[in-house]
């Protein structure tokens, strides 16, 4: 399709599968992979995920549309702990499972990895984005989720929300890195009447696609306001095996 096609679909049925070379030269591949793999290592569990089958780290990046540039914000440091941090916010009715409240989640430590390649593939993403003419020269915040959702023995590894859902920005786009040992994490995109709903309460035809992220560099991209996105628990390919699915979680907001 070219990415002139991608953007046009993204913004217009509100929804696109994205292939590596979308987002990563393609001479790249196998380096910025090895890379990237580094910000999955030691990811501590998400404070938020009760049967500690989902971990994760956060970080914020500004993107300046005119200098073309992306580059991190700081963190804050917990002033008991000392420990890094950067709080994200939903509100309840994008999250009903964990909206409502400021999550704080560990700050993602970008030093194990060559960011070159990182902000190779923000800025590959917002470039598929479209704005309005009050914002499209300002700043965003590109917030950088990286989750790594891990089934344990009696335990699905699922989302948060665990249904049907928009983000809350503008734009969302879902990035795997590597995925291991597992079974399910099918990606859904449904219309808005499906919005905080689980999948066996809605109707096929509320269904518009469905896909799993199989290879490095496969992922998607929703635009909040047209549709909702959905994706299904993980469990263990094989009994007593360990098994993951890492994914970056990358979304896009003016600054105001």
């Amino acid at each position: 399709m070219g990415n002139i096609g991608k953007r046009a679909a993204l913004n217009g049925r509100g929804w696109i599968k994205i292939d590596p070379a979308d987002i990563v030269n393609p001479g790249h591949n196998a380096a910025a992979a090895s890379q990237l793999r580094k910000l999955f290592e030691n990811l501590p569990v998400d404070p938020y995920c009760g049967p500690k089958t989902r971990c994760r780290r956060f970080i914020e990046f500004e993107v300046d549309p005119v200098l073309k540039a992306v580059e991190p914000l700081p963190a804050k440091a917990d002033p008991d702990t000392g420990e890094m941090f950067v709080e994200y916010f939903q509100n309840k009715q994008v999250n009903p499972d964990d909206g409502g409240l400021g999550r704080r989640f560990p700050a993602l430590d970008l030093s194990p990895c060559n960011t070159v390649f990182l902000k190779e593939i923000i800025w590959n993403c917002y470039e598929l984005t479209e704005w309005p003419p009050e914002t499209r020269d300002v700043k965003k915040v590109a917030g950088f989720h990286t989750v790594s959702y891990q089934p344990g023995e009696t335990h699905q590894a699922v989302a948060s929300p665990n249904v049907f859902h928009q983000d809350g920005e503008p734009y969302t786009f879902g990035i795997l890195v590597e995925r291991l040992g597992v079974n399910g994490g099918e990606n859904y995109i449904g219309t808005l009447d499906t919005a905080n709903k689980r999948l066996d309460e809605i109707p096929g035809t509320d269904i518009l696609d469905t896909f799993t992220l199989e290879n490095a560099f496969e992922g998607f991209g929703v635009c909040d306001r047209i549709i909702t996105h959905y994706v299904a628990p993980l469990t263990r390919k094989a009994p007593g095996e360990k098994g993951y699915r890492n994914i970056i979680l990358l979304d896009f907001t003016p600054i105001p």
